[in-house]
């Protein structure tokens, strides 16, 4: 069980299934993963660079200029992660060199 608007994180969710699709490439694969206090949205595309997934959280960002959005996507997760008390985070590649990892971390509220 985690705090938060019901309505807000199902619009992080759906943009984090969303982004993962589109950007993982025709053939990858998207996993949703939900932990004790976590959800990620795991995919097997290509993956990012440091520098990229530093920026994707802004408003406006793209991973690349022939990406399809207006790269407003993750730039609303993030917002809705700092309301929820949760932390955003990006990791990638995520295994064998490829992939990337949206997760949502929640921290228990007493």
């Amino acid at each position: 069980v985690v705090h938060g608007d019901l309505d807000a994180l199902a619009i992080a969710l759906r943009n984090l299934i969303d982004n993962a699709l589109r950007h993982g490439g025709p053939q990858a694969r998207v996993t949703v993963h939900v932990g004790q206090e976590s959800i990620a949205v795991i995919d097997d595309g290509p993956g990012a660079d440091a520098q990229t997934l530093e920026r994707l959280k802004r408003p406006y960002e793209r991973g690349s200029a022939s990406a399809d959005g207006t790269g407003l996507g993750l730039s609303i997760v993030e917002s809705i992660a700092r309301q929820s008390g949760a932390v955003f985070e990006l990791r990638s590649p995520v295994a064998q060199g490829r992939g990337l990892a949206a997760t949502l971390r929640f921290t228990r509220r007493g």
